[in-house]
């Protein structure tokens, strides 16, 4: 799964699709080209894995609307700096976080290769009110109330002066002993 491949300071592994008759590398063309609403993607297999899935896809499973939307990414000038700009933004962000976390103590960063941020807090309980916190200022963040999950809170990288809110949000969260 290539979703954020984009994002990510590693190669893609399609190229490796001839060598293996079971490797299939999957593409969306959601995160980076902003398509996620028209459903688009794409997988990179073998011919034999391709005519099976032929043979069993709906037709017409992707509609005009969308392909014509991905052809025109695919050649938009737009695409690679704002990928580029976004990634510079990540890592701003997550520069910022590592600040913030040096201060309080009271969370981690997962690395990201991707358009977002992934912090774990040392209780349920911070991740939920950090969230009603931001949500109460405009700021939408990802909480998670799944078991598995609920020590987590997963943040989209936006534009700079909407980073540098969340970041001035977040610490006044945090200094509020929260």
């Amino acid at each position: 799964d290539e979703a954020y491949i984009e994002f990510a300071n590693y190669q893609s592994l399609a190229k490796l699709v001839p060598q293996y008759e079971n490797l299939v590398v999957l593409r969306t063309f959601s995160k980076a080209y902003g398509l996620g609403g028209l459903r688009v993607g794409y997988g990179i297999m073998p011919k034999d894995i391709r005519n099976v899935l032929v043979s069993i896809k709906q037709p017409y499973n992707v509609n005009i609307a969308g392909q014509k939307a991905a052809l025109s990414a695919l050649s938009s000038p737009l695409v690679d700096p704002r990928i580029t700009e976004t990634k510079k933004i990540r890592d701003w962000f997550i520069s910022q976080l590592k600040v913030l976390q040096n201060q309080f103590k009271n969370f981690w960063i997962h690395p990201s290769e991707a358009c977002y941020v992934l912090l774990t807090f040392e209780s349920g309980e911070i991740p939920k009110n950090l969230y009603k916190f931001l949500y109460s200022k405009g700021i939408l963040v990802r909480y998670y109330s799944s078991s598995d999950m609920i020590n987590n809170l997963r943040i989209s990288i936006s534009l700079q002066k909407n980073m540098v809110k969340v970041i001035e949000e977040i610490k006044l969260f945090l200094k509020g002993g929260n």
